[in-house]
């Protein structure tokens, strides 16, 4: 079992790096995290890692492209994702 602790701050540092980064390492790194929480082994039960799992689901209607975007209203672009994650980091920050 991966130490939640050491893991979870790691997370938490990846989404602070998100925050402060461009396009297009903005993407990277949020598939960078997407594919962390999606397949290391958790305790699932923690309210942590429920509160990532519902983050990294949102994070998928993230778009950079304003045109893109456009095409469908559930994508969103850098200022709800910003307040997006800051409200994450808001409501788990020990």
């Amino acid at each position: 079992m991966i130490n939640i602790k050491i893991e979870s701050e790691r997370i938490i540092m990846n989404i602070q790096e998100i925050i402060n980064s461009n396009e297009p390492i903005r993407s990277a790194l949020i598939k960078k995290i997407q594919n962390e929480v999606w397949n290391d082994n958790f305790e699932h039960n923690s309210k942590l890692i429920i509160a990532l799992e519902d983050l990294v689901y949102n994070l998928d209607f993230y778009e950079p492209d304003e045109n893109k975007r456009k095409e469908d209203f559930s994508f969103y672009g850098e200022k709800k994702l910003k307040e997006i994650l800051n409200q994450f980091l808001i409501n788990n920050s020990n």
